[in-house]
């Protein structure tokens, strides 16, 4: 058997059942509460590029909104002209 067939068997030749996530051990935060990752105690600014909502990249993205935020990065919504009809 070829390296390659070794190493995807396990990885595609399994059924994968739904993941369970546990109900406890940690504060629930209620959907309506917002969080702004910048007032966190660890957040350093100079370490993330000030993106702005409309500004455009590379001529080709436009930053639509914000959708969320990690323990390392932020995750932006952006417009790709170029795949616009």
């Amino acid at each position: 058997m070829s390296v390659l067939r070794r190493l995807w068997k396990p990885l595609f030749g399994r059924s994968w059942g739904p993941l369970t996530f546990p109900n406890g051990g940690f504060m629930s935060i209620p959907a309506y509460t917002k969080i702004e990752e910048e007032t966190l105690p660890d957040y350093v600014p100079s370490h993330f590029y000030p993106v702005r909502i409309g500004e455009i990249f590379r001529d080709r993205y436009q930053v639509v909104g914000k959708l969320g935020f990690g323990g390392t990065s932020t995750v932006w919504l952006a417009r790709d002209f170029e795949s616009v009809p």
